[in-house]
């Protein structure tokens, strides 16, 4: 840009001074302040700056930033963490968040510390605290993360020089969960549940996805051609898209959901006519409970769970490989999915061998 225009202007109804230019094709007007000197001499220096294709307001943001690096307190650095990270996110991960920041604002030496000054100590002690409380060290580890993943966007959007808890060590948790469901336990379950409700914990069974993809998958992802196979487009985690192959009894479940409906979501809630939502899995606890079925460290199955004794059925009922049960849960490495593009059929044989449960 050779010749750059930077306009100075003035707000009549407050008094102070913006600059007005063109970067990109879109229109700025940065407010300067109440000098008109000033405002003069800053038009001299956005005019250099875009002549050397910068964009003046982003580089005085910047500077802002750099000036008033770590100063900014945790509790004023979540709503940018949320607007330019969290609201990317799974709506679940977004409650994640927002529930363990929460929890952390209980804390109001920690949510009021500059971030610059927040130090492991610190964050430790929070931890130390939350766990005194009841929680579990999982739980709590999972906090510290949260807190560390939001001081390390701050180094990275420049709002702090550099992460104060770099290297700290959170709490170790339990060990994963081992899950183990027989196939007529599953079939108890399924029958002790709601209609609507045992279809989606059949199908998290007989294809291994999460909760989210179930409840929310609508009709409009579904391809089922006149012949081969058929699949779905999910939105997986990490906001991945991926095509899922079906089976044949999965469809049948999703056939029975849908009914003679062409459009809309695949499992609707009877009683609301919309899809699932928290409360309305108290059934499925519920079932738990009377049934009794526990993992292998005695807490409850949840329904997350499903998607790991699908693991299982695969491994003990199909005799897949852990390669293979890595592709179809989600697991897999870009190397490893790369191999399977071509073995759709491979992979829907493997679905298909988990036994009927009704």
């Amino acid at each position: 840009m050779l010749n750059p225009k930077v306009s100075v202007r003035k707000d009549i109804l407050t008094g102070s001074y913006f600059l007005e230019y063109h970067f990109r094709g879109k229109r700025r007007r940065p407010r300067v302040g109440s000098s008109q000197e000033e405002a003069e001499e800053l038009a001299v220096e956005f005019r250099k700056m875009l002549r050397q294709g910068l964009d003046p307001q982003c580089e005085m943001e910047r500077t802002i930033r750099k000036n008033t690096a770590g100063i900014i307190p945790l509790k004023d650095f979540f709503p940018i963490f949320i607007e330019r990270h969290g609201q990317y996110q799974s709506s679940g991960m977004q409650l994640n968040y927002q529930n363990y920041f929460n929890n952390v604002g209980r804390c109001p030496d920690l949510v009021s510390c500059p971030l610059k000054n927040i130090s492991k100590g610190m964050v430790l002690e929070y931890l130390h605290l939350r766990q005194k409380e009841g929680i579990k060290a999982q739980t709590a580890a999972h906090e510290g993360r949260f807190i560390n993943s939001m001081l390390n966007r701050a180094v990275e959007w420049e709002y702090l020089e550099m992460n104060p808890i770099t290297g700290i060590k959170f709490p170790h948790g339990s060990k994963k969960r081992d899950i183990i469901l027989t196939v007529n336990q599953a079939k108890a379950l399924l029958e002790e549940l709601p209609e609507m409700l045992s279809n989606m914990a059949e199908l998290a069974i007989l294809t291994g996805w999460r909760k989210n993809n179930i409840r929310l998958l609508k009709i409009e992802q579904l391809n089922i051609p006149d012949f081969g196979s058929a699949e779905a487009s999910l939105v997986t985690k990490g906001n991945k898209s991926e095509t899922k192959p079906l089976s044949e009894n999965a469809m049948a479940v999703i056939r029975r959901a849908i009914g003679d409906r062409t459009s809309g979501f695949v499992f609707l809630n009877k009683k609301t006519g919309s899809p699932y939502t928290r409360s309305g899995f108290n059934a499925y606890d519920k079932a738990v409970r009377k049934l009794n079925l526990t993992v292998v460290d005695g807490s409850k199955l949840r329904f997350h769970d499903l998607r790991h004794a699908c693991a299982g059925f695969l491994k003990n009922e199909a005799g897949a490989s852990l390669d293979d049960i890595r592709v179809i849960l989600g697991h897999q490495s870009r190397q490893t999915t790369d191999r399977y593009i071509t073995y759709t059929k491979q992979v829907v044989g493997l679905l298909n061998a988990i036994p009927r449960l009704r």
